[in-house]
């Protein structure tokens, strides 16, 4: 291991150009918006789909008034495009990594909510009523993960004793609200993912050394009810994002081993050893997303678009379709929970990204545009805000330990 600075059947898929073919069921085609600053350098980012294929939530990031400052917030917006976006977290701040509870109940977001001074998990009742905080981390809550029935959620925190350099992964029971450690020792664990039977949670994990500074992370599995941890991974660069197959046999991640480029692997869960999918560079960012029928979807780097992959590690990068076209340059991306619809964001070159969705059955000419942020964001006045973490401006000191929810 090296040390880290931070740590921080195969059914045919369609080509999918992104020209005059696409469908904009919006009002797309009468006069555009004038845009101005802020809406012309908005980012969209964190898409998530609701569990019944209706609803995608995703964060608009923006400049906010304040030197450096940076003023993110969670929309929602219909799949099908039928109804406008709308804003969701209207009083919480720097909102980000929205995600549906599996049994509808919630979109939780990460976030400050008033008197925080660090972002908390919060949870937002679709069928209305007050937003709830589920977690009170006194250094903030950096990542979390859902398990299947929406009981609980696995989140990433910092805990007294790693105030300094590490975090611990927690599990929040949302009924009771109780929250109990899930790791210890000295370790940096993020990107908790939990396997579809409920029972086990991938993450990343980066051992501590003594002078205090992280090795680069590796792939690890630890029993949900608690125990000792599994190492699946151990190469000389870091090992991110895991994602589990549906049968819950394979890992898929992202690796960078010996600085070689980083490239998609895959991880059997039987004891052998991790296999390359791609090629090195072959990925651009962010995590891959497995298909039904065991593909993995996934965002190619240098201007790729999006592609799909048999998670097959004896093709070797054989077999690669193009599912979206991103000559203009495409970002997040995530699945239908029926694995029947990709939903992407697609940048432009006069005005803020959209958020699009295709069908990945083989329909020509099936791209739709499902928001007109251009308009959207014209209508809505940047929040004055406090300072985001990362943008340069002066933030409030993170503090330790992570007590149960209020």
């Amino acid at each position: 291991m090296s040390r880290a600075g931070h740590v921080p059947g195969s059914p045919t898929l369609v080509v999918v150009l992104l020209a005059a073919g696409v469908q904009a069921p919006l009002a797309a085609r009468q006069a555009p918006a004038p845009v101005g600053p802020a809406t012309a350098s908005a980012e969209v980012s964190d898409l998530a789909w609701s569990p019944d294929g209706r609803r995608i939530a995703f964060v608009v990031i923006r400049p906010g008034d304040a030197v450096g400052a940076r003023w993110s917030e969670v929309w929602l917006a219909d799949a099908g495009g039928a109804d406008p976006v709308a804003p969701l977290t209207d009083g919480l701040d720097h909102a980000r990594a929205p995600a549906f509870s599996p049994d509808g109940r919630y979109i939780s977001v990460l976030a400050r909510g008033p008197g925080d001074p660090v972002p908390q998990l919060h949870l937002e009742p679709l069928a209305g009523g007050p937003t709830r905080r589920l977690t009170a981390s006194g250094a903030g809550v950096e990542g979390y993960a859902w398990t299947p029935g929406g009981g609980a959620v696995v989140f990433t925190a910092r805990g007294p004793a790693e105030a300094d350099g590490g975090a611990q992964l927690w599990v929040a029971d949302v009924e009771a609200g109780t929250v109990r450690p899930l790791t210890t020792g000295a370790i940096h664990a993020g990107a908790p993912t939990v396997s579809p039977d409920g029972l086990w949670v991938a993450h990343e994990r980066a051992l501590i050394g003594r002078d205090g500074a992280p090795y680069e992370p590796d792939v690890w599995l630890i029993p949900i009810s608690g125990g000792d941890a599994r190492r699946l991974t151990i190469d000389a660069g870091p090992d991110r994002d895991p994602r589990w197959s549906p049968d819950g046999r394979r890992i898929a991640y992202r690796a960078a081993p010996n600085g070689e480029g980083e490239r998609l692997r895959l991880v059997p869960l039987d004891g052998r050893p991790p296999a390359d999918l791609t090629d090195p560079s072959r990925p651009g960012p962010g995590p891959p997303a497995w298909t039904r029928d065991g593909h993995l979807i996934y965002v190619g780097g240098g201007g790729r678009g999006v592609l799909s992959i048999p998670a097959d590690p004896v093709l070797r990068g054989r077999g690669v379709r193009t599912v979206v076209a991103g000559d203009a340059g495409v970002g997040a991306i995530a699945l239908s929970p029926d694995g029947g619809r990709l939903a992407y964001v697609l940048g432009a070159a006069d005005g803020p990204p959209d958020v699009y969705v295709v069908p990945l059955d083989g329909a020509p000419a099936g791209a739709r545009r499902i928001t007109d942020l251009r308009s959207a964001l014209g209508r809505r006045p940047v929040a004055e805000g406090r300072p985001s973490p990362g943008s340069g401006a002066s933030t409030v000191p993170a503090c330790a330990g992570v007590p149960n929810p209020e």
